[in-house]
């Protein structure tokens, strides 16, 4: 069986998740992770805008066109969850 894909995102000073694909879409279809939203995939390293992962991966969830603009996260380092 397939562990479940899990997302985090940075909302503010804190780290949300983690998230199932779908409630990930919904999220970003209600603008509240944004194309410059820090965001990361359990088991990764990086924390990365969701604009940049989508550029170097194809299996981020999307939920149509999130917005372009918005507020942006603030920077994590260390690792990811």
């Amino acid at each position: 069986m397939e562990a479940a894909i899990q997302w985090f995102y940075v909302h503010g000073e804190h780290v949300e998740g983690p998230l199932t694909p779908e409630a990930f879409n919904a999220l970003q279809a209600d603008g509240v992770i944004y194309q410059h939203t820090l965001v990361i995939q359990a088991g990764t390293l990086d924390w990365l805008p969701l604009s940049d992962l989508m550029k170097t991966r194809q299996m981020i969830p999307t939920a149509g066109a999130a917005p372009l603009d918005g507020p942006s996260g603030c920077d994590v380092r260390g690792g990811g969850p």
